[in-house]
Formats: C-alpha cells, sequence, structure tokens
C-alpha cells in the first residue's frame, strides 16, 4: 500500500536517507510538537503526499524525522484565499495539544481519509 509520507528537514536542509523520492512540501510546516521534535518546521513530501495535498482535505500520513525515526502524523490541506496556494500543517498523531486543531480541521475540510 502507497502512503503518503513527510520528512523533516533540520535547519542545514538534511532529511533521513531513503530511496524514496521526495520534495519541499512549500507551504506546509511541522506545528506543535512535529516541529518541537524536529528543531525546525520545514518538510518534505514523497509523490503521494503531493498528490494529498492537492485536495483540501485532513489526510493520515507517516512523519519520518531526521534521524529516521517515523511518527503517524495528520496533515491539514487547505487552499488559502489570500496567497491563491494551497498550505498545511503536520501534526503528530499522538499529540495531546494539536487535538483541537486536529479535530477542527477535520470539522472544516472534512472526515480524515487514510
Amino acid at each position: 500500500m502507497v502512503r503518503a509520507k513527510i520528512y523533516a528537514v533540520d535547519i542545514n536542509g538534511y532529511t533521513a536517507d531513503s530511496e524514496e523520492e521526495k520534495s519541499v512540501l512549500h507551504y506546509y510546516y511541522l506545528d506543535a510538537e512535529a516541529e518541537y521534535l524536529n528543531g525546525y518546521d520545514i518538510c518534505m513530501g514523497n509523490l503521494y503526499a503531493h498528490t494529498c495535498c492537492l485536495a483540501q482535505r485532513v489526510f493520515d500520513a507517516t512523519l519520518v524525522l531526521v534521524n529516521g525515526k517515523e511518527e503517524p502524523c495528520v496533515v491539514s490541506s487547505f487552499f488559502d484565499e489570500h496567497s491563491k496556494r494551497m498550505r498545511g500543517y503536520i501534526w503528530l498523531k499522538e499529540d495531546e495539544n494539536a487535538q483541537p486543531f486536529i479535530n477542527n480541521a477535520i470539522e472544516e475540510y472534512g472526515r480524515l481519509i487514510n
């Protein structure tokens, strides 16, 4: 099964080693505990993650930290009327502080899609 993978990028531009092709997810940011664990908010995504980000929705993904550790995460993808582009946030599924944001995104953009 193909899964959306988000790759955390550190301050020096490094990601975990991967055979998978990935590229920067412009205007998508690690938030809350995900940003804290990584120490930086920029991320990359595999092709499937980029495809999922094109739709205004909430979806499950796997966050791959720079050290290679994988964490389940939730991505909120939405069209920003002001900038006229897709934007989004990545939260760890187990981050209690992010739950209100995840729930709000699900209410606003629809159910969580795996």
